[in-house]
């Protein structure tokens, strides 16, 4: 299970996510001083580090 909040807020230059998974009690956060008008482009970070957790051995 994965619990989860995002900030985007292009005209000021950043998005963010926080993430947390209970079953390890494992936090994850993303902060990007950059951010792309581009709704699919603004996530491509945090979605590529969403993918890396899952797939190591963090969550289990």
């Amino acid at each position: 299970m994965e619990i989860g909040h995002t900030g985007y807020h292009p005209s000021e230059g950043f998005t963010a996510v926080n993430l947390y998974y209970p079953k390890t009690k494992t936090s994850v956060i993303v902060i990007e001083n950059q951010a792309n008008e581009n709704f699919e482009n603004a996530y491509y970070f945090q979605k590529e580090i969403r993918k890396i957790i899952r797939e190591s051995n963090l969550l289990e």
